[in-house]
């Protein structure tokens, strides 16, 4: 079961992480979470509580800006590298992903933790404005990183390893980084989420990135940590 239960405000029903999650997830979501349980503590306003809920008349720009700012900032260029950037992702791409943080087929564990418990209720059409108010913003340029790892992942990047059979990365993701449909975004994305999710794929906790999981089982930590600094400077807007 999803792991989440529901409190009390005023006048909304608000989703919130069970205490099973609080002490088992990582870290950075632990702490995410207890902040946002302080600030229902302190009060939540009347006026303001049904945004905090799932109610179904609530546009997907409303909840993006209130319910994943926290974490994603207000125009999914978050501050901190724990949580991926939004901003100019695919639209497709996000709309995929929240469908199967909703019906629980991505179980990487900041999905389990957390994104589980937010997407749930949402309906199609709440997904899709999410979606769209996301990749409509601009992404904030990434910043630069060592140069000798960035020559190495854009050749990585562009050329593959052909004595691996590990295909070039803009084959499917362009040559500046930006994807297409369900092909994300990868241009500007923080170094350290690139890094984590190499990670999930080489464990299998995204099933439905097979082809992923296939190319980056043979990827060396040089490798991943090469292509993650490239991709962080590499974008054009």
């Amino acid at each position: 079961m999803p792991p989440v239960s529901r409190v009390e405000t005023s006048s909304a029903s608000v989703p919130v992480a069970s205490p099973r999650v609080l002490r088992a997830g990582p870290s950075h979501v632990r702490s995410a979470l207890l902040a946002a349980l302080l600030v229902c503590a302190a009060g939540c306003a009347p006026q303001d509580a049904p945004h905090f809920g799932w109610d179904t008349s609530v546009p997907g720009k409303t909840i993006a800006r209130r319910m994943c700012s926290d974490c994603h900032g207000l125009d999914g260029n978050p501050t901190s590298p724990q949580f991926p950037r939004l901003a100019g992702q695919q639209k497709v791409y996000l709309v995929k992903q929240l469908t199967e943080f909703q019906t629980e087929h991505r179980w990487d564990p900041t999905g389990t933790a957390y994104m589980w418990g937010v997407a749930r209720e949402l309906t199609p059409k709440q997904v899709d404005e999410i979606a769209a108010y996301f990749s409509a913003q601009t992404p904030a340029r990434g910043a630069a990183g060592d140069a000798t790892l960035e020559s190495e992942g854009k050749a990585l990047y562009m050329n593959g390893i052909p004595k691996k059979e590990v295909p070039p990365c803009a084959g499917c993701h362009g040559n500046e980084g930006l994807g297409a449909g369900d092909v994300p975004r990868l241009a500007d994305q923080w170094s350290h989420y690139l890094l984590e999710q190499l990670g999930v794929f080489s464990t299998e906790e995204r099933p439905a990135a097979v082809a992923m999981h296939a190319i980056v089982v043979h990827l060396t930590p040089r490798d991943k940590l090469a292509l993650a600094t490239y991709l962080q400077s590499m974008g054009k807007k």
